[in-house]
């Protein structure tokens, strides 16, 4: 009796997973994963119309001149395609930065008014540029959303619910820690090539982790404990000399500033 029940739950099992791998459309999903590039700019152009009509995108022009030519200018010394790298400042207080697919950067206008000097700003930008090179952020879209809802995107089917979906990840803590510590070393790479003092990044996570009257920071809660960013960084950097210069002068710094805080009253 039992090697009969057993029997039937087997048979049951293969039907089960037969019907499962009817279900899926193998054709589509070649299709996405032979066309990965024609997938990511799809989900771009349709993420970055979501968060265009969601957040307050700043238009000055100083604001948008002075921190583009800070990453042109840590493209240019890692040889980084920069059409590849589109910087968007948010009109938000909260804390926080986060790439989307096709190269769009977003960053909050309180996480640049929170930077003690540019060169913590330049560890940032060179972090999400990282995740941007290293191919993080359709890497883990694919993984957490699964390549069948992937496929509905790509065929017009639940386009609305995914991209939602992939905005609250994208925007909190859809990469791993392990990505984010990869991120982090290639920044620290990037700042050594641009002449600007890699310590500065492990300086602004730990101004964060201890300053209490921030409160909760997405672009820190996301992200490993900043004390270990810290230490991993410096411990990287043990006994490393360099020569390090700024990429924009203190006045301008002060600038940028003035103009976000201007704009932040208005």
């Amino acid at each position: 009796m039992k090697i009969v029940f057993k029997g039937i739950v087997i048979l049951s099992l293969f039907f089960v997973i037969f019907y499962g791998f009817k279900q899926i459309d193998f054709v589509k999903i070649a299709k996405v994963e032979g066309n990965r590039g024609e997938l990511e700019q799809k989900l771009g152009r349709l993420i970055w119309d979501s968060v265009s009509k969601s957040h307050i995108i700043i238009e000055d022009v100083y604001i948008n001149k002075t921190v583009d030519t800070i990453v042109d200018k840590i493209c240019l010394s890692n040889k980084i395609d920069r059409s590849k790298v589109k910087i968007h400042i948010v009109r938000d207080n909260e804390i926080n930065a986060f790439t989307l697919p096709m190269g769009h950067i977003l960053i909050n206008s309180g996480l640049i008014s929170s930077c003690q000097n540019v060169d913590q700003l330049v560890g940032i930008l060179s972090h999400e540029i990282a995740h941007i090179e290293l191919d993080h952020i359709m890497k883990s879209i694919i993984t957490e959303i699964g390549i069948t809802a992937l496929v509905s995107m790509i065929t017009g089917d639940g386009v609305i619910v995914a991209n939602q979906r992939v905005i609250e990840l994208l925007s909190s803590s859809l990469l791993s820690q392990a990505m984010e510590k990869d991120a982090d070393m290639k920044a620290v790479e990037y700042m050594i090539n641009t002449n600007v003092n890699p310590r500065e990044l492990a300086n602004f996570m730990l101004i964060l982790s201890v300053n209490n009257d921030i409160g909760i920071l997405n672009w820190i809660s996301s992200h490993p404990d900043s004390k270990s960013r810290f230490d991993y960084i410096n411990n990287y950097l043990e006994g490393e000399v360099f020569e390090y210069s700024s990429i924009i002068d203190e006045m301008t710094w002060y600038e940028l500033r003035s103009k976000l805080f201007l704009d932040k009253i208005n």
